[in-house]
């Protein structure tokens, strides 16, 4: 279990709080809502208590009143929250091509390198990475361990691989509720 927290050291965490996110993209709205949107060269007579000039959407949106800020919120924070998702899990998949990593793991396990495995998983880095090695590790620990049955063995494995699993996950979820409600809330 020490293994796995070491080497899940080398990821980034992402957003951690999103109500910040969205307080940062609410004051992000009211500012182009109301300097923008708002501009009195967008109305009859530069007086935004008028009517929007003729084919000025600009100027017909400020006249959605306060509700606009707030679907403007809710469409910068989707934005906002959708790159970072796309840059952290972009991490996870490691520095190199996730399918060539999976076949040189497969060849290497296959010819018994468990050395050459682990120095893949090394250079590639990322959770997918995380999880191999933690399973490598567990298969090499109850490889040379006589008291266990294979059932045992297998289990064991097993239990270690959900559990590696387990720990990359919630990295990879983070912040995914927010975007969910978000766009429930957009239609």
């Amino acid at each position: 279990m020490e293994a796995i927290q070491n080497k899940t050291t080398h990821k980034i965490a992402g957003i951690k709080n999103a109500g910040w996110v969205i307080v940062c993209c609410f004051i992000i709205a009211v500012c182009i809502y109301n300097f923008l949107l708002g501009n009195p060269a967008n109305f009859m007579n530069n007086d935004p208590n008028n009517h929007p000039l003729p084919g000025n959407f600009l100027g017909t949106i400020y006249k959605g009143g306060i509700v606009v800020p707030i679907i403007q919120t809710l469409l910068l924070t989707v934005i906002a929250l959708s790159f970072e998702r796309y840059f952290a899990i972009r991490s996870a998949f490691g520095k190199g091509s996730l399918v060539k990593f999976v076949a040189n793991i497969k060849s290497a396990l296959a010819a018994g390198d468990m050395k050459k495995a682990q120095e893949l998983c090394d250079k590639q880095g990322g959770s997918v990475a995380n999880v191999v090695t933690s399973t490598l590790k567990k298969y090499a620990d109850v490889e040379n361990d006589s008291t266990l049955s294979k059932d045992q063995k297998v289990l064991a494995i097993q239990k270690e691989l959900e559990e590696a699993t387990a720990l990359e996950l919630p990295m990879m979820e983070q912040n995914l509720p927010v975007i969910g409600t978000i766009t429930t809330l957009g239609t």
